[in-house]
């Protein structure tokens, strides 16, 4: 299961959920405040201090923006569906 915890007005979170949907990703989204909040958040993730967005992927927490950028690079390489260059766009959004 792959989960991406966002929060309003967060353009890495945008980022974050463009990634995953470029990779052909399927999640589920959580809103921090009307889904969870922020105790929750950290809680279920088992973090002291947490920063959105947030990407657990299969079951374990990836990480943050950079994270979920490096997976898909990662799964757009082994789906071949874009080109070296156009993987280089990933990074230049942020």
């Amino acid at each position: 299961m792959n989960v991406v915890y966002v929060m309003n007005d967060c353009k890495y979170c945008k980022l974050a959920k463009e990634l995953m949907q470029r990779a052909n990703l399927e999640y589920e989204e959580v809103l921090l405040d009307r889904d969870m909040t922020r105790q929750e958040v950290k809680e279920t993730l088992q973090m002291e201090v947490v920063t959105f967005p947030q990407v657990v992927y299969n079951g374990k927490h990836l990480g943050g923006l950079i994270d979920t950028a490096n997976l898909g690079v990662e799964q757009c390489l082994l789906l071949k569906r874009y080109s070296l260059a156009e993987l280089l766009v990933f990074y230049s959004l942020f």
